[in-house]
């Protein structure tokens, strides 16, 4: 019991995962982004794209360590939209 109490504190803890989708319209548009990008993720709306080609783990990991290096600095992040 005390197990299942710890997985559901981390779980808790932990931030919601990325997901992997295609650019919204209205950001490819006003970042005038070519259609070679196709795949999108958003870290607290700092945006990283990738071709098709890039695997959904490697857009994940990228997501992943730009999260641990601004380090929880969210006005970083909107300073650098």
């Amino acid at each position: 019991m005390r197990g299942i109490k710890i997985l559901i504190a981390i779980a808790c803890a932990t931030p919601a995962l990325a997901q992997v989708k295609p650019p919204p319209p209205k950001f490819a548009k006003s970042w005038k982004l070519a259609p070679f990008y196709t795949k999108h993720v958003a870290v607290e709306g700092f945006p990283i794209v990738a071709s098709k080609k890039v695997s959904d783990y490697a857009l994940l990991e990228a997501a992943y360590l730009v999260r641990k290096m601004i380090g929880g600095r969210k006005d970083l992040l909107r300073a650098l939209v």
